[in-house]
C-alpha cells in the first residue's frame, strides 16, 4: 500500500476506469471530488473541493484528475495546482512501457496501452485503453489518445488535441494544438493547429473552435 491516499477529482465513467487503475497500484482511495454531487460513489465518499481544501493537506495525499472532457480536465488541474496538491501518475499494470520512457505528473496509461522506446508523454495525457504509442513519439500536455489508436513512430501530437477510438497516424506526422482527429481515420499528412480532420485518408473538415 502506498503511503498517501489518492482522491479521484470527478464520478463519472473516465473517473471510474481510473479508480480500478488506482486500486491495481496499491493506492488507498480516500473519496472522488465533485463541485455537484453528493453521498458516495463506488462504496466511497464524494467531497465538494472546498471541504476537500478545508481538510486535507497538500502533503498528506494526491489528486487525479479523472475527467476525460479536455477543457474541464485541464480547470481541474488548475485549481489542483493552485493549492499545491501533488498530481499522481497512473499506469495500469497490463500496459507495457519502455524503461526510457518518460510519462508527466497527472497523466495516465490504462489496460493494453503499449508506449515504445524515446517516446516522450506530457502532464495530464489520456493514453486509453489498448492505444499504441511507438517508439520516440512526443505527446504534448492534456493530448487524449482514444482506445484502439495507433501511432507510428516519431509522431508529434501538440497540446490538448483529441485522436478519437481507432485512428491512426502515419509515422514522423505532426498533429498541431487543439485538434480533433475522428474516429477511425488514417492521418497520413501533418495536421495543422485547431481543425476538426477525418476520413481515410483524413482530410480537414473545419475549424476546432
Amino acid at each position: 500500500m502506498r503511503k498517501n491516499k489518492l482522491f479521484i477529482y470527478g464520478t463519472g465513467g473516465h473517473a471510474k476506469v481510473v479508480f480500478y487503475i488506482a486500486q491495481l497500484m496499491e493506492y488507498e482511495i480516500g473519496g472522488f471530488l465533485d463541485d455537484t454531487k453528493e453521498g458516495e460513489y463506488l462504496g466511497l465518499p464524494i467531497l465538494k473541493p472546498e471541504v476537500f481544501f478545508k481538510q486535507k493537506n497538500p502533503n498528506e495525499c494526491e489528486v487525479f484528475v479523472g475527467i476525460g472532457n479536455t477543457a474541464i480536465r485541464k480547470e481541474k488541474v488548475e485549481i489542483m495546482i493552485k493549492h499545491g496538491f501533488i498530481l499522481a501518475t497512473l499506469i495500469h499494470t497490463n500496459s507495457i512501457v519502455a524503461k526510457d520512457v518518460k510519462i508527466g505528473k497527472g497523466s495516465v496509461l490504462m489496460a493494453g496501452s503499449i508506449v515504445n522506446p524515446g517516446t516522450r508523454i506530457g502532464n495530464n495525457c489520456i493514453v486509453n485503453t489498448n492505444a499504441s504509442v511507438d517508439h520516440d513519439c512526443y505527446i504534448a500536455d492534456f493530448v487524449h489518445l482514444a482506445p484502439g489508436v495507433t501511432l507510428g513512430g516519431g509522431v508529434i501530437i501538440k497540446e490538448e488535441s483529441w485522436i478519437g477510438i481507432g485512428a491512426c497516424v502515419r509515422e514522423y506526422r505532426t498533429i498541431g494544438k487543439g485538434v480533433i482527429i475522428g474516429m477511425g481515420a488514417a492521418v497520413v499528412k501533418d495536421i495543422a493547429d485547431n481543425v476538426v480532420a477525418f476520413g481515410v485518408p483524413a482530410e480537414i473538415k473545419q475549424k476546432n473552435l
